[in-house]
């Protein structure tokens, strides 16, 4: 598959269009695929809306994504009844979550506030989201809103909306703000390479953290900063922090 949606994508998409109806389960699959790495028009999402409301609930999964992947809007009407499926309910909340409609994205803060602890799967439709405004509430909802004990996350997608210059500040203020260790360990690493002062403060403060992860994550991070700020504070550093994370002047200057 890989390969084959390399090929143009005006023929990838005809196919697509003559066997999105077939009998046959897996031609269905592919169809759906093979859409959501194609241009998005009214024929794709009106074949793939249509997909999502008829298909069988063990492939309709394969539709719902290709709605999500395209970022199709006006979806809570049909979308509404899926989040009650668990076969259904968290890709279909990332659908909804990458619909440019607001009334689509509504509903997601709305349920939020219907919470007392925000669950993973509302969290995690925010976070992989593909609208820039969700990410930034996603962060704001890590130090404001009760969340999992054991919420886990990964940082390490270097295409990641979260190492954008434009959602800087707000991954800055959640570090000064969160309180979740295990949180703080995982999203330090969004600072890596990084070397203005905001972010070098955070990291040189974090770096002293109580939590041993905190500071492994941290370190890491500070792997090639040659901050003049971060050098000057080395020898200090050095003589406070834990004997734990005595390879913190490699990581930093190498």
């Amino acid at each position: 598959l890989p390969l084959f949606i390399k090929l143009n994508k005006d023929s990838l998409q005809q196919t697509a269009y003559l066997r999105i109806n077939s009998d046959k389960p897996m031609a269905k699959i592919l169809a759906a695929q093979i859409l959501s790495n194609t241009p998005l028009n009214p024929m794709t999402e009106e074949l793939l809306k249509k997909a999502v409301k008829e298909w069988d609930i063990n492939i309709k999964g394969y539709a719902i994504y290709s709605v999500a992947q395209l970022q199709i809007g006006n979806l809570l009407e049909t979308f509404k009844p899926l989040l009650d499926s668990s076969q259904t309910r968290r890709i279909s909340l990332e659908a909804l979550a990458n619909s440019p409609t607001e009334n689509d994205r509504q509903y997601l803060y709305d349920l939020v506030n219907k919470q007392d602890t925000v669950s993973e799967e509302l969290l995690d439709c925010f976070y992989k989201s593909k609208n820039i405004s969700n990410l930034k509430y996603w962060l704001k909802l890590l130090y404001t809103k009760p969340i999992p004990e054991k919420y886990y996350f990964s940082v390490t997608d270097k295409k990641s909306l979260i190492r954008k210059d434009t959602i800087l500040k707000d991954v800055q203020v959640a570090l000064e703000k969160i309180n979740n260790a295990e949180v703080l360990g995982e999203l330090v690493r969004a600072l890596e390479g990084r070397t203005d002062d905001k972010s070098t403060d955070i990291l040189l403060t974090l770096l002293t953290h109580e939590n041993s992860t905190v500071r492994y994550w941290t370190a890491l991070s500070l792997k090639g900063n040659h901050s003049p700020k971060l050098i000057a504070k080395l020898p200090e550093l050095l003589n406070k922090v834990s004997t734990r994370v005595v390879s913190l002047t490699d990581l930093a200057i190498e």
